[in-house]
């Protein structure tokens, strides 16, 4: 009788407990709601040790998960990483197929924001395995695949994605940008540009965890080398900046020129797009304004040195100051806005 009892008890017992762990893991999403990171962790971490006290695996899990989240919104990367990755295994432990994959997508995610790409691609590898997995799983798959040079598994990842994401859902843009990406890359410029003309005209969600390539427009870089891999960018720029290189490419530099101008003015306060602007002038025959461009770039450019001698390149004296009614400093007697200044 007594054991009965007491039995009756704890479940009465855990059945408050699990009522005060969802009080604060509602709490938790109304500080998260609002920017109150700190607080929100604290909700769900308190959240988490209740449902681990009781044995309830399946919630704790989920408890962990949303306590990654947060840690990677607050730019604690490592931190979130060791969530998700509790998160999975449990869900793991628990033969919950479906919950694991979504620690895992999450997980991925935050891996590629260490670098750790290899283990990135794996996770995502992971994930995908549900193949009800939202649109983000098998797009990121691809665009980390493209990275590895396996253009064919990467395109049957953005067909998988266009086919999971909803006509309305915001990241359709960046799923056709993807796929116009990868026929560029694989040579089919025809075929790229109607599909990166549409992806301008979608939805596209301002992201600041967008993640993209931005094609160049420089037939002398090779295939592999031929974007640029973006992170907090305006994504909608990105897209119709990819749309004015496969123009170039194709030689339509007057249409280019238009795109590119058009990304610019969009986004002009990021240097990510002037790099690919100044290759889709410098092909239309536009040395001035390519140069320009270049030079636009190089405040927060990673790679000075490489864009400094690109620019040199195409002009020896770039960066002197020399007057447009000048002698050119070539010597050839030339003024120089007829000569190098042109």
């Amino acid at each position: 009788m007594e054991t009965v009892e007491k039995k009756e008890n704890e479940t009465i017992n855990n059945e408050a407990r699990i009522k005060e762990a969802e009080v604060f893991s509602e709490t938790g999403s109304k500080f998260s709601q609002i920017g109150k990171y700190s607080e929100a962790y604290n909700c769900f971490e308190k959240a988490k040790n209740i449902y681990e006290s009781i044995g309830e695996k399946a919630k704790m899990a989920l408890e962990l998960r949303y306590m990654g989240f947060i840690k990677d919104t607050m730019g604690s990367s490592p931190k979130a990483i060791e969530h998700y990755t509790e998160s999975k295994k449990i869900f793991e432990e628990l033969n919950d197929q479906k919950e694991a994959c979504e620690s895992a997508y999450r997980l991925a995610a935050s891996l590629y924001r260490e670098n750790r790409i290899d283990d990135s691609l794996s996770e995502y590898e992971y994930a995908s395995k549900d193949e009800n997995q939202n649109s983000n799983v098998f797009n990121n798959l691809g665009f980390l695949l493209i990275q590895k040079g396996k253009l064919e598994e990467a395109e049957a990842n953005f067909v998988k994605a266009e086919k999971t994401c909803k006509p309305n859902d915001e990241n359709m843009g960046l799923i056709k940008n993807n796929i116009g990406v990868i026929n560029c890359l694989r040579g089919n410029l025809e075929k790229a540009e109607p599909i990166l003309e549409e992806a301008t005209k979608d939805k596209v969600k301002k992201n600041d965890r967008t993640i993209q390539y931005i094609l160049l427009a420089n037939k002398e870089e090779k295939v592999e080398d031929r974007f640029f891999c973006y992170d907090d960018v305006l994504t909608v720029a990105g897209i119709i900046m990819n749309t004015a290189t496969v123009k170039s490419l194709l030689g339509k530099h007057q249409e280019a020129c238009e795109y590119a101008a058009r990304a610019l003015e969009l986004d002009s306060g990021m240097s990510y797009l002037y790099i690919p602007a100044g290759w889709v002038y410098l092909a239309a025959g536009n040395k001035e304004k390519a140069i320009s461009l270049f030079k636009n770039s190089l405040a927060k450019a990673k790679d000075k040195e490489k864009i400094e001698k690109m620019i040199l390149e195409i002009n020896p004296y770039a960066f002197q100051k020399v007057e447009r009614n000048a002698l050119c400093p070539c010597g050839s007697g030339k003024k120089y806005k007829k000569c190098h200044g042109k």
